[in-house]
């Protein structure tokens, strides 16, 4: 379970990735995090960590159409996923509805030993008019495929953001899968995003395991557009 946890939780990118939508040609986007996990019964009253991690994000529109980047983190134990990957959308790229594919490949430490990663996903996103400001709804699903063990990962992340005016944009995500050997897993995500300038947003947030892992988790992480 401890495997599971690591590398779902590194290679979950931060809520405000493009999903379907291309990044900009020539524009970047970084994130970087710290999370905090433990049980709810000791980490909030103790301040008893039971793991940690750190993730890197980063998208780069190379093309019109073509986004690539980089989704990186690391657990206070040693275990690591590094993956790059490329995204571009399908169809007509157009209207409400927008589709997109997404291929990678990477390294994956767990335990004591390294392999290889393949990945593939597919991406929808829809933007809405809500009663609280502009806001978007996307689904991105993934597998990941580890060539020295033959087994294969099953991840999916649904997400809703608004942005109610102000500097703020706020959150929330569901996310599942499954791992080889391991539970399926659900997990609740808000977040909440603050401006503090052009580029730059500090994003807090929390998970809160609600099938496969009871643990909650705190973060504190930084967005940047250039």
């Amino acid at each position: 379970m401890r495997c599971l946890a690591i590398f779902v939780l590194c290679l979950v990118p931060a809520l405000a990735t493009a999903g379907a939508w291309p990044r900009e040609q020539g524009k970047v986007f970084l994130s970087l995090s710290h999370t905090l996990k433990g049980d709810p019964a000791t980490m909030l009253t103790y301040g008893i960590v039971e793991e940690s991690y750190t993730a890197v994000y980063l998208e780069y529109g190379l093309t019109a159409k073509t986004t690539v980047g980089l989704d990186a983190g690391y657990a206070d134990g040693g275990d690591y996923t590094v993956l790059v990957f490329a995204r571009r959308p399908v169809g007509p790229g157009t209207g409400r509805n927008i589709f997109a594919l997404k291929a990678g490949a990477g390294t994956a430490r767990m335990g004591n030993r390294a392999q290889s990663v393949l990945m593939a996903g597919a991406h929808w996103g829809r933007g809405l008019n809500t009663l609280f400001g502009d806001g978007w709804l996307s689904l991105e699903t993934g597998l990941h495929y580890f060539t020295a063990r033959g087994e294969t990962a099953a991840k999916a992340d649904l997400t809703l953001g608004v942005k109610p005016g102000g500097k703020n944009k706020v959150m929330l995500q569901v996310q599942a899968g499954q791992y080889p050997g391991s539970d399926a897993y659900l997990r609740l995500v808000p977040s909440v995003a603050t401006q503090l300038r052009k580029g730059l947003h500090v994003e807090m947030g929390a998970e809160a395991g609600l099938v496969g892992d009871d643990r909650i988790g705190l973060k504190l992480g930084t967005w940047l557009e250039f």
